[in-house]
């Protein structure tokens, strides 16, 4: 963003920063580069060289520019909102992403932020610095290398991470976490919940002031004393109130007006509703589990509106059937006598029934009396079995983390919130944790997230893992 042609006032400048643009587009798609991006390492020989060459040439004339076919002149904003000149050099994979990382340190972006990339020597290349590089063959440096597990490596990253970083995201967390429990104390809102947004928590200090300032100046126009027992939510999808759910959805992007558009739609009487509807929902599942034993919870791709329909209408159809042949003809027990958890998805999903990993029985919200009967008696034995290799997972877990803990000396250590790693996988890590000896995580705090995750400092300070880590 900071060389796109619209942020620049000149014309000679835009079109430079054009011609930048579409001859960077075009490098990027010529061999060298795809054998990279799919090999990860290449061979260049003067031939392709040389038709790198010539077809950067036709480039370069077709965009206007003046500069030699190996070099072009374009214009970056650093930090300060400085225009500097800069040169993008084209000859190969490690000279174009050199001139972007040197590009990057000019603008002033920290070192941590920066994909690091030894310079290439020239000797090494056949050639000196005078002369420029000649085309033998070599490895690309894979440090800039996506398909690579670079980022996964953690020793490299305890070794060249500053950890000031860390203790200053750890203590905007803490000013963030003070100003989410002063708003709450304001509109008496249950909970307030901004985990959703993925929001550093600088930001989040900012929006929860601006709700403070909202207050302040327009108390006077809600139609309500207090928010309980509403939960406000901070989310970039569908804003508004939620009466089953008892939530507030909120656009923290938005402008203060629009968040008291919404505020101010709420009534007393809708609040009393809420109440009703909460106390009704505890009433039907403890209706529903007089007949079977089951714990109902709503899945994520359920609505509250279905999981609360779902949950009347069973309760409805038990107490309608209740001499129905639900259970077993000797002694009308039901057919099972363990507990299962049943998670409620989203209506026309899980038709004959599923079982999760975790040892929940997956059905859609529409399912009926009879259809929760059959799966619950048909899949039973698989979800117990599954159920306590879960919980069996989980105590491993529990134990390896007061051992790692007591080892580092750590805060604390987590399963990241909301990541889809599962505790096999955490448990995983944990032991592989345990087999080395990292000096640099004395003292910190570890979340342990998914395969996809680079080792990276998390908003609240924690060194963030992905359980499938590597080590040197």
């Amino acid at each position: 963003m900071r060389v796109h042609p619209d942020i620049f006032r000149d014309e000679s400048v835009r079109r430079k920063q054009n011609a930048l643009l579409k001859k960077l587009n075009n490098r990027l798609e010529q061999k060298d580069f795809r054998d990279y991006i799919k090999n990860g390492a290449f061979e260049v020989d003067r031939t392709i060289a040389m038709a790198g060459r010539q077809q950067d040439e036709k480039t370069s004339s077709n965009c206007g520019s003046n500069s030699k076919s190996d070099y072009h002149q374009y214009y970056v904003v650093n930090m300060k909102g400085d225009i500097l000149e800069r040169f993008m050099e084209w000859s190969s994979v490690d000279t174009v992403l050199l001139s972007m990382v040197d590009a990057l340190r000019t603008v002033g972006l920290p070192e941590s932020k920066i994909p690091f990339l030894d310079e290439p020597s020239w000797r090494e290349l056949g050639g000196d610095k005078s002369s420029g590089p000649s085309y033998s063959k070599f490895e690309i440096n894979k440090s800039f290398n996506r398909v690579s597990n670079e980022g996964k490596n953690l020793s490299v990253f305890l070794n060249t991470s500053d950890f000031k970083l860390a203790k200053q995201q750890r203590e905007r967390r803490i000013h963030a976490a003070n100003a989410a429990r002063s708003l709450k104390k304001t509109y008496q809102f249950e909970a307030i919940d901004g985990s959703r947004i993925h929001w550093s928590s600088e930001n989040l200090i900012k929006v929860f002031n601006s709700f403070e300032r909202l207050y302040n100046e327009h108390r006077s126009k809600f139609n309500v004393d207090s928010f309980y027992p509403l939960r406000l939510i901070l989310t970039e999808g569908k804003t508004g109130f939620c009466m089953y759910a008892a939530e507030i959805l909120i656009n923290p992007a938005s402008t203060p007006l629009m968040w008291l558009r919404t505020l101010t739609q709420i009534h007393q009487y809708q609040i009393d509703e809420v109440k009703v509807k909460r106390q009704q929902l505890s009433l039907f599942i403890e209706t529903i589990q007089k007949f079977i034993p089951v714990s109902l919870r709503k899945g994520p791709s359920c609505s509250a509106q279905e999981f609360y329909d779902f949950v009347r209408q069973l309760s409805s159809e038990f107490e309608e059937n209740k001499n129905l042949n639900f259970f077993n003809y000797k002694d009308k027990t039901p057919m099972w006598s363990t507990t299962l958890y049943v998670s409620v998805e989203a209506r026309g999903s899980y038709r004959r029934g599923h079982v999760s990993i975790n040892g929940s029985i997956l059905v859609g919200a529409d399912a009926t009396v009879r259809n929760i009967i059959f799966i619950c008696n048909r899949l039973k034995d698989d979800a117990l079995r599954l159920k306590e290799e879960e919980d069996s997972t989980i105590r491993k877990c529990r134990d390896k983390m007061n051992s790692i803990q007591s080892k580092y000396n750590l805060l604390y250590i987590r399963r990241q919130h909301r990541s889809g790693v599962s505790w096999s996988q955490v448990l995983i890590c944990l032991e592989r944790l345990d087999q080395y000896y990292f000096e640099e995580l004395i003292g910190t705090s570890l979340r342990i997230g998914p395969s996809g995750q680079f080792c990276a400092f998390a908003n609240d300070g924690s060194i963030l893992v992905p359980w499938n880590f590597i080590s040197e």
